[in-house]
């Protein structure tokens, strides 16, 4: 993840060899440099951004309708906010086509307001996924007991310890995230994408609730969902 290793960087707690990662491929465009310049080298995007001045790196999720740019046409979207000393920039994901081939690419557009979330305090976005789980559980053992969609392992994940060891797949430095960031993270991530929830095998897996009551879970998963990403988006720029 470029916000976690760019921050820990930026404060001085990993390499810059922390950028290389050989299953993952990123294309940044400065549109600003003259011709337009395409760098492919993580590191080369983030000793870029070190000479225009960077202070802070955040991981951030913009929406469409609000952001009011004409250079941004993905909705609803994660993107990388750049903090400069007299300005911010949003950089987000963009396609184009060249030779016959789909490419994607990250670009930058200034912004005027900054989309970081204001809520940072791991403890509190913990408790309020934790109850937030809670009714969920409470939700699928009156309704549907014999479904088990994998929420009660995202209250696991919430009071467990994950080990120093555990490599989040490159996700983030784990080695310099404290204890709470590594925990909610891993439950905000399980609670946007709980295993049991998908359908491996058809319908017949997925219980069927009357109306009223599929409308009571969707509103909970709603909520859940929605705090999961704030946990998650929290426990990345923690750090910073």
């Amino acid at each position: 993840m470029l916000v976690s290793h760019g921050s820990a960087f930026l404060k001085g707690l990993v390499p810059l060899y922390h950028f290389i990662w050989p299953r993952q491929k990123f294309e940044f465009y400065f549109s600003s440099m003259e011709g337009g310049r395409i760098v492919e080298d993580p590191k080369e995007w983030m000793n870029t951004l070190i000479l225009n001045g960077v202070r802070r790196l955040s991981l951030v999720f913009y929406h469409f309708e609000e952001l009011h740019s004409r250079e941004i046409r993905f909705t609803n979207s994660y993107g990388i906010e750049v903090e400069y000393p007299t300005h911010l920039e949003l950089w987000f994901r963009k396609r184009f086509n060249r030779k016959g081939q789909s490419r994607h690419f990250f670009e930058a557009a200034p912004v005027e307001k900054s989309w970081r979330e204001k809520e940072c305090n791991l403890e509190i976005i913990s408790s309020q996924l934790g109850e937030a789980m809670q009714k969920l559980i409470d939700f699928c053992h009156s309704h549907a007991p014999d479904w088990d969609p994998g929420f009660e392992q995202v209250l696991r994940y919430l009071i467990s310890s994950i080990p120093e060891n555990y490599k989040f797949n490159n996700l983030i430095p784990s080695e310099v995230y404290p204890q709470g960031a590594k925990k909610l993270l891993l439950a905000s991530l399980s609670a946007q994408n709980p295993v049991g929830e998908e359908i491996p095998f058809g319908p017949a897996d997925y219980p069927i609730f009357p109306e009223l009551e599929q409308k009571q879970y969707d509103a909970l998963r709603r909520e859940s969902k929605q705090i999961a990403l704030i946990g998650e988006l929290a426990a990345i720029n923690s750090i910073n």
